[in-house]
């Protein structure tokens, strides 16, 4: 388990950050001072929503919503052209740990890859998130914005 000093404070300025911090445009995902959004232009005609959220210098956040009924033609991809929950289908042997948890009433599963990648799914929501954390601090940083996430309701 990691242990650090710093961990007290990097908490106090995401639960303070976080309060006031940027939202993702349409995402739900509130953004400390400092990280920016960027979404990949898509084809007009795909609702689906991919692109990165990132701080210079720190965590790089890809991102990945597909719309409830997106599907791709059957001859492009058959049938696995639907919403995957990347962290539940992470194999097994490529895992150091996996938890699935509860967060506002949302379920979200939570896995933590050997390559030192951390994948996020809210199942629910149709959204992976996937982020590289190097250390106590990074995972610390990338869990509590990661788990932060909201999506907008629905009108």
């Amino acid at each position: 388990m990691w242990r650090s000093p710093l961990l007290p404070a990097v908490l106090v300025f995401f639960v303070a950050g976080t309060a006031g911090g940027q939202e993702a445009p349409a995402h739900g995902l509130r953004l400390p001072p400092g990280y920016q959004h960027k979404p990949f232009p898509v084809d007009p005609g795909n609702r689906e929503r991919v692109g990165w959220v990132e701080k210079p210098g720190g965590l790089k956040i890809l991102y990945r919503q597909f719309p409830p009924d997106f599907r791709l033609p059957s001859d492009v991809l058959g049938d696995s052209a639907r919403f995957v929950n990347m962290a539940l289908g992470t194999p097994v042997r490529t895992r150091l740990w996996y938890r699935k948890h509860t967060v506002a009433g949302q379920e979200v599963h939570v896995t933590y890859r050997r390559d030192r990648m951390l994948v996020v799914s809210y199942p629910r929501e149709r959204m992976n998130f996937f982020v590289r954390v190097n250390g106590p601090q990074e995972m610390a940083e990338a869990m509590l914005l990661l788990l932060s996430y909201r999506p907008a309701k629905k009108r």
